[in-house]
């Protein structure tokens, strides 16, 4: 298979990992975009939009499984490589 069919598939499938994630931890408020999430810390109450929530769980699902790739592939592949870049960059 070529390189960048690998890397599209890779790609859609770490894509379609992130509702999922956001699934599991949030339940069916994380699918919610009206949804508001709000905690406690400390003496701090912290309200953010979900948006602002499955932007943060994208960025780190993309940089966790791309950084088991770099590490694995040995940064022999630019396409991981670029992607892991821009994970990062979120």
């Amino acid at each position: 298979m070529k390189l960048y069919i690998k890397e599209i598939i890779w790609f859609i499938v770490v894509t379609l990992l992130i509702p999922i994630v956001q699934f599991l931890f949030f339940g069916e408020n994380g699918l919610n975009m009206s949804y508001t999430f709000e905690t406690n810390i400390n003496d701090t109450y912290v309200i953010a939009e979900n948006i602002h929530i499955v932007i943060l769980n994208s960025g780190l699902v993309f940089f966790c499984i791309y950084l088991i790739r770099m590490l694995t592939g040995k940064s022999n592949n630019i396409i991981a490589s670029s992607v892991f870049i821009l994970s990062n960059i979120v």
